[in-house]
C-alpha cells in the first residue's frame, strides 16, 4: 500500500530555486548556445566586504545591452571570496553582489542589488573583476 505524502509549496520552491542556481552557477542563464565559443571568456575574480573576504556571495552578471543571447551569468564566491563565471560573452555587465539573509537580500548591501552602479566590461583582455564592497548605505 502506498503512502500519500504532503509537501508544501515552500518546498518545492525551494527545490525549484536551488536547481536553478545550481544550474546557471556553473553555465549561466539565457539562449546563449547562439554566440560562437570564440566570443565567449571565463571571468574571475575577488569580492571582499569592509577589507574582507565574503564567502557565499551571490556574483551576478547582468548584460547591459539589448543582446538576447547574452543571458544573466552567476557564481557563488568561495571561503576566500573568488569566484569563476566560465563561457561569459563579451560586453557590458551591471554587477550585482548579494548575500541572503533570513530568504532576501540583505539590507546592507541594498547599493549593490537591482539598482547596482557596478560594471565589468568584459573581453578577452579583460578577464578579472574584483569588488571591494562596503556595507551600508
Amino acid at each position: 500500500m502506498q503512502q500519500k505524502r504532503t509537501v508544501s509549496a515552500g518546498t518545492v520552491v525551494a527545490a525549484v530555486m536551488g536547481a536553478v542556481l545550481c544550474g546557471t552557477a556553473m553555465t549561466g542563464c539565457g539562449g546563449g548556445g547562439e554566440i560562437p565559443a570564440s566570443e565567449r571568456v571565463e571571468i574571475s575574480g575577488t569580492i571582499t566586504l569592509d577589507g574582507k573576504p565574503f564567502s557565499n556571495a551571490e556574483v551576478v552578471f547582468v548584460p547591459l545591452e539589448g543582446d538576447e543571447r547574452k543571458g544573466t551569468m552567476l557564481s557563488i564566491t568561495n571561503e576566500t571570496g573568488s569566484y569563476t563565471i566560465a563561457g561569459v560573452p563579451a560586453g557590458e555587465y551591471r554587477v550585482r553582489i548579494d548575500r541572503q539573509v533570513n530568504g532576501g537580500p540583505n539590507p546592507a548591501l541594498s547599493k549593490y542589488h537591482e539598482n547596482s552602479e557596478l560594471r565589468a566590461e568584459v573581453s578577452a583582455e579583460q578577464k578579472q573583476f574584483d569588488f571591494d564592497l562596503t556595507s551600508g548605505s
